[in-house]
């Protein structure tokens, strides 16, 4: 975004209209031409959003957050309950760097993790692949056991076809399948994070041990 489109959505945000935030947060992102939200204009957001109750979409808060990496807004919106597991996901896998917020989404993740139709399981788990510590690896490694254990059962049940099937009985069938597959894609995803977790702590220590020697 060029000076002259930062000067003036400074000056909308500093005088926006009540309940006309959202409007103008629009305006912005789609006068961004490629570029993440200006830090330029972040103060004049945080102080409009701080001083009112003005609505702003999760998608674009998280994405604010995200491309500013601005923890002041980020605590903002979690104490005002402004973002669910999908916005948090997507503000965790910048990197902030927050207990609460890996534990949040561990709780979250816990609860929903049996729910096929859930798509927030994915993003959680995405969010934890890139910056999920042993707290997360646990809970992962705790859901590939489950999984292992559960899917080659519900597989051998699919398969069964009894005697003499009809129609009516196959249509009952068919939306386990959609279920049973997302379940197999959750758990091949569960798998690979749980892998990158353990590659990203064991570089860690590696490092750890490498600076100890270092200073010796």
């Amino acid at each position: 975004m060029n000076q002259e489109n930062i000067k003036r959505f400074r000056v909308k945000l500093t005088y926006v209209e009540r309940c006309r935030l959202q409007q103008v947060v629009e305006e912005i992102f789609q006068n961004l031409e490629g570029t993440g939200f200006p830090h330029e204009l972040l103060p004049a957001f945080i102080a409009v959003y701080k001083s009112r109750a003005d609505y702003v979409s999760e998608n674009r808060l998280a994405s604010i957050i995200a491309e500013t990496k601005s923890y002041e807004l980020y605590r903002l919106c979690v104490e005002r309950r402004a973002l669910n597991s999908w916005g948090l996901s997507k503000i965790m896998m910048t990197g902030i760097k927050d207990p609460a917020l890996e534990a949040q989404l561990a709780q979250e993740l816990y609860d929903i993790r049996t729910q096929p139709e859930n798509i927030n399981r994915f993003a959680i788990v995405r969010a934890m692949a890139c910056n999920g510590t042993e707290k997360s690896l646990e809970l992962l490694e705790m859901i590939r056991a489950e999984l292992e254990k559960s899917l080659p059962a519900r597989e051998k049940e699919l398969r069964k076809l009894p005697d003499g099937v009809d129609v009516e009985s196959i249509l009952k069938r068919l939306p386990v399948v959609p279920a049973f597959n997302l379940d197999v894609d959750f758990y091949e995803l569960v798998k690979s994070a749980t892998i990158e977790i353990e590659q990203r702590l064991a570089e860690r220590i590696n490092a750890e041990g490498l600076e100890t020697i270092a200073l010796k």
